[in-house]
């Protein structure tokens, strides 16, 4: 068991459990990081990860429950609750069980971080001023919770950009403790002005969506309403409109363009294509659970804060719930209205018993042609129930009818198909099928290779699975922002020469492109140019 009078092992304001876990091991001089790690974990390596730490249960055991229940240190001092409200209490508890055991595996993966396009690495970050501040007033500086959250660029405190660290990446110190040192962080390559207000913004949003935490959890149905009263306007909350407006798209691009250069936000929309998509994501039926940026990007760019957010969320009802106030139409059997009620129908008149030959031959004409039954009754003047009998009285006929009737409807509704096609020709067959969802499921039923046909030319909507890869395109722009970056550290500190995890630091997705031993070919000359 830990020495639990140790002063350094007990908990400094907003402090992640990686921080604590770091000061024990400067405080214990252990000469490796799998000393310290067998210490606090009972084991030589689990444990160890900066972000979502695995093997919380073992350490909270070895350290007697002076520090907290298990439970608790997750909620409290790791970067967790930041993902649980745009989860399901299922999934959340899921991912508590995996860190109170021994092995995280692919815990981000079925968090949805992984294939969110906003990145599932979470370098440490620090501001320089409460590195300052923690050393006059605790002695030591260390890791704050509220720097740690995805998307976090500068310190609500201060407002001074974050730095990052170099080490607890795929490239360098990945298994080993570490605190904030100068020596040890990377400046940010693209400067934050005092004018950029969205990352102080969201760098708020991010700090109270984290305290939102365990205790309240998002309804995604309920969340796709908030955003299409939010985008559409009122009275649109339950219906889903293909034509987005163009001051929502232009101000969502006008929006991201502040959060672009840095990351991970390079996954923003960037032209009016991308901000049609982003926006179709957030106003479709939600199909799973994504990496919580998108909605929180979403969330600072409607409504400015999460305060704000939660007013109108709790102004929108469930989906369930504004159903049931809608007031319910009982079905009609038919059209055909009586001609007078049977009060003013006139008693002990004999009605026609046998139908007229003209009138006969006119009704089975029509119906020849195809021609619906209703109509048939207003020219001819009888009722459904006659023309019923007559096409029960000739099968011939009743046949050719129903093949006459078939090829109407379908001309009918292949037209109104094709015409929504033509009206917004870059919409997905999902979001025409949205736009007159009785005419696909008539074609659905009816007409299915037709409409296989139809959807196989129409654009798909979806984005993500680039089977297709211009990798000369790619080689290029990362060419590009080595170079610029390089660039950019040179001019700052001019003389320099920079080491490879400097060079990693500075360009984040390089370590990662440059695993694909097949591509990028310039990119690599110009490292080892960098690098000599």
């Amino acid at each position: 068991m830990l020495n639990t009078s140790a002063p350094l092992q007990h908990w400094l304001p907003n402090e992640t459990l990686f921080s604590l876990c770091s000061r024990n091991h400067s405080f214990l001089l252990n000469l490796t990081p799998r000393q310290t790690c067998n210490q606090l974990f009972g084991h030589l390596r689990q444990g160890m990860q900066h972000d979502l730490p695995s093997n919380v249960a073992a350490f909270a055991t070895r350290s007697n429950g002076v520090l907290g229940t298990a439970t608790e240190i997750i909620h409290k001092h790791t970067i967790l609750p930041f993902f649980a409200p745009f989860q399901s209490p299922e999934r959340t508890q899921m991912a508590i069980n995996t860190m109170l055991g021994a092995n995280v595996g692919g815990l981000k993966y079925r968090l949805g971080l992984v294939t969110g396009r906003f990145g599932a690495e979470h370098p440490l970050k620090a501001c320089p001023q409460c590195m300052e501040e923690d050393v006059a007033n605790q002695g030591v500086a260390y890791w704050h919770l509220d720097h740690q959250y995805p998307g976090v660029l500068v310190c609500t405190r201060h407002g001074n950009p974050l730095w990052e660290s170099c080490l607890k990446r795929i490239w360098a110190g990945r298994f080993t403790w570490c605190l904030p040192d100068f020596e040890e962080l990377i400046a940010p390559n693209t400067g934050l002005n005092s004018e950029l207000q969205s990352a102080l913004q969201l760098a708020k949003a991010c700090s109270e969506l984290a305290r939102l935490g365990l205790t309240q959890w998002i309804d995604l149905a309920r969340l796709r309403q908030v955003y299409r009263v939010a985008i559409l306007g009122e009275g649109n909350g339950h219906r889903y409109s293909a034509k987005l407006p163009n001051t929502a798209i232009t101000s969502l691009i006008r929006f991201a363009a502040d959060l672009r250069p840095f990351r991970p936000f390079q996954a923003l929309p960037a032209t009016s294509r991308e901000a049609e998509t982003f926006l179709h994501y957030l106003l479709r039926s939600p199909r799973s659970y994504g990496h919580p940026l998108r909605h929180l990007t979403a969330i600072v760019w409607l409504f400015e804060s999460i305060e704000n957010f939660l007013q109108a969320y709790g102004s929108v009802g469930s989906p369930g719930e504004l159903e049931k106030d809608q007031p319910l139409t009982p079905p009609r059997r038919n059209n055909v209205k009586l001609a007078s009620s049977p009060t003013q129908r006139k008693l002990g008149s004999p009605r026609p018993k046998t139908l007229k030959p003209s009138i006969r031959s006119k009704a089975l004409h029509l119906l020849k042609k195809g021609a619906d039954k209703h109509s048939v009754c207003r020219y001819a003047g009888i009722t459904l129930s006659t023309i019923n009998k007559l096409l029960r009285a000739e099968p011939e006929i009743c046949q050719t009818w129903k093949t006459a009737f078939a090829e109407r409807g379908c001309v009918r509704q292949r037209a109104r198909w094709c015409s929504r096609a033509k009206a917004h020709p870059n919409c997905s067959p999902q979001q025409i099928r949205q736009l007159i969802p009785k005419t696909y499921a008539w074609l659905y039923r009816n007409d299915k290779e037709w409409l296989v046909e139809q959807i196989a030319r129409m654009p798909n909507g979806r984005q993500g699975n680039h089977r297709r890869v211009d990798w000369e395109l790619r080689d290029s722009e990362l060419e590009r922002q080595v170079r610029d970056a390089v660039e950019a550290a040179r001019t700052t500190e001019p003389g320099s020469r920079l080491s490879r995890s400097q060079l990693y630091a500075l360009v984040p997705s390089l370590p990662t492109c440059l695993h694909v031993t097949e591509h990028y070919p310039r990119t690599r000359k110009l490292v080892q140019l960098i690098l000599g």
